[in-house]
């Protein structure tokens, strides 16, 4: 009615499936016993009708839904190293055996003591992800102008240490057999607060101190114009960075500039408000961007235990690993 509120309901669906193979090899190298390799293949599909909702008006990218009828599918594989508890003990620690054999030889004990129970469990750690990934629409171009096929979707991590990383994404295009987005990333950890799973689940909340810089290259879309017109290729170099200064405080800090263009893109300040145990949160995060000229403030309200409310302003941390083999999951 005139002047009165309107609502829109709009169904999905989502299906998926996946599975893990994997294989451990015995290496027995330095403090590695075992390299564990595996591939997960994956299949997911989405399903949003074709609703018209042309009596809606347009204030942002939510107000208007595209029907979908997309598959994705593709295949990701992990590298796990795992160290022997008695392997991956410091130099200048014993093992129970040394124990037993000092307290023999200087006549201590009487006997060799027999262990009090299973050996304690080593130390495993991911050292490498790389995935591939394409969809596929059954009903529309993937992109404006363009093809129902996606591009080629190509990611590699690489865990050099518990505190580096660096890692690439690469997106193909078989058709015109050009790269049409690439971006490479280094990512590190303060060595003296190295990030641990928080004992309590924090929902979507940011976890760990980091910093990371990336550079970003967008080839010409499929309805490019001409260069400064609609849309031309991009350069762009991102700063992300959050550091717990204190028990009770954590600040968030993400430039982004754009090389091609000498402008700046996008800025972005954040703070947390915390417990000391890390029980609860508050993050507040103020973003200035260009494309579109607008200023946005988001807020998420975490309690541990339960979950979390708001939009997330920070992202998640880059040694937060996702726990499925899913994307976005």
């Amino acid at each position: 009615m005139q002047g009165g509120l309107s609502s829109r309901e709009l169904p999905y669906a989502n299906f998926g499936a996946q599975t893990i193979l994997e294989k451990v090899y015995h290496v027995n190298w330095k403090t590695i016993d075992k390299i564990k390799h595996t591939l997960e293949p994956f299949a997911y599909y989405n399903y949003v009708p074709n609703v018209n909702q042309n009596d809606f008006p347009i204030f942002d990218q939510i107000d208007r839904i595209n029907a979908r009828s997309l598959l994705a599918f593709g295949v990701t594989s992990r590298i796990y190293a795992h160290s022997a508890a008695h392997l991956a003990m410091p130099e200048g620690d014993f093992a129970q055996s040394d124990i037993a054999e000092t307290e023999e030889d200087e006549g201590l004990s009487g006997e060799t003591p027999q262990p009090s129970g299973p050996e304690p469990p080593g130390m495993a750690r991911e050292l490498a992800e790389f995935q591939i990934l394409q969809a596929y629409d059954t009903d529309h171009a993937v992109a404006k102008g363009g093809s129902q096929w996606s591009d080629l979707e190509g990611s590699a991590l690489i865990l050099a240490t518990n505190w580096i990383s660096m890692g690439s994404q690469l997106g193909y295009d078989p058709r015109d057999t050009r790269i049409t987005y690439s971006s490479i990333y280094f990512t590190m950890q303060p060595p003296w607060k190295l990030y641990s799973p928080p004992s309590l689940y924090m929902g979507r909340s940011l976890s760990g101190s980091f910093v990371q810089l990336s550079y970003n290259y967008i080839a010409p879309g499929p309805t490019a114009l001409q260069p400064g017109v609609n849309s031309s290729f991009y350069q762009f170099v991102t700063l992300r960075a959050y550091y717990d200064l204190i028990d009770r405080v954590g600040l968030f800090f993400a430039p982004s500039y754009d090389i091609a263009n000498s402008k700046m893109l996008s800025t972005e300040y954040g703070i947390r408000i915390k417990s000391p145990c890390n029980c609860w949160a508050v993050d507040a995060g103020i973003t200035k961007s260009i494309n579109p000229s607008e200023t946005a403030v988001q807020f998420m309200v975490t309690l541990g235990g339960i979950g979390s409310v708001g939009q997330n302003p920070f992202g998640r941390s880059p040694f937060q690993h996702a726990t499925s083999v899913m994307p976005g999951l």
